[in-house]
């Protein structure tokens, strides 16, 4: 069965019922489970559906919902990199998503799961986080950077410095030749410090486009994390190097790649 016709009818079914479970429709369509996920994601990036834990629901467009605008192009590879930190994240996890694009989508297929905790300072994370229901949802609260919808400066600080979290998902905004991390402010690059900090493991998230790029300030060499996600592409060169400086590296969900 072609994806147009897939769509179809679940679109159909939904607006029947308001409401669609994957193992329900799974069987109605005699598909995978995965291959729903799938139409489910795509129905959403569209409007048509809002997806829950184990389902999704009818959109009322009189409801506000809050996505970036990013969200509606998000291209493949960074599905892939969300695919793979979420699976890292285990049931009751206390984590911490800086301010980012995959985080933010990262904070929407987290929705999805149940009894998590989750720190953030990117608004939009934190809304895409909460629309479940079924997390608890922490924004650390600041000034608010209206360019990239975040919060930022002392307040942001203090209340990241009284939580100790299981895992920091991290984004930069540059990753040199050499492996050195940079970022486009001094208030990302101190909100960073302190999350690693503040965490027992930390896990970048980038693009492998991303590689070979500077940013204005200097983070620190990669080895402030401990591991990696980003995409089978990146060049052979890089996951040697990266794998030489005892990091792990992870480039697709089915398969990791380092000292796992």
């Amino acid at each position: 069965m072609f994806a147009a016709e897939r769509k179809r009818i679940i679109k159909k079914y939904l607006l029947e019922n308001s409401k669609a479970e994957v193992v329900k429709i799974s069987d109605i369509l005699d598909v995978s489970e995965v291959t729903v996920r799938r139409d489910f994601e795509k129905l959403e990036h569209e409007g048509f559906l809002i997806r829950t834990h184990g389902g999704a629901i009818l959109h009322d467009p009189h409801e506000k919902t809050y996505y970036a605008e990013q969200d509606m192009e998000a291209d493949e590879n960074n599905q892939e990199i969300v695919e793979t930190a979420a699976a890292l994240v285990k049931d009751e996890d206390i984590i911490m998503l800086t301010g980012g694009h995959i985080n933010q989508l990262l904070a929407r297929k987290l929705s999805e799961r149940q009894g998590l905790t989750i720190l953030t300072n990117d608004l939009v994370a934190a809304l895409n986080a909460s629309a479940g229901g079924m997390n608890r949802v922490i924004c650390l609260g600041g000034e608010i950077e209206q360019d990239n919808f975040s919060v930022s400066g002392s307040i942001t600080l203090r209340n990241m410095q009284k939580y100790h979290v299981n895992r920091v998902f991290v984004e930069v905004d540059g990753i040199s030749e050499n492996l050195d991390l940079s970022v486009s402010s001094q208030q990302k690059s101190e909100l960073i410090e302190s999350a690693v900090q503040s965490s027992d493991h930390v896990t970048l998230l980038c693009n492998y486009e991303l590689i070979g790029k500077r940013a204005f300030l200097s983070l620190g060499p990669i080895t402030m994390m401990n591991s990696v996600i980003t995409n089978p592409q990146l060049a052979d060169e890089y996951k040697i190097a990266i794998y030489n400086k005892n990091v792990i590296l992870y480039t697709s969900i089915n398969a990791f790649e380092g000292n796992v």
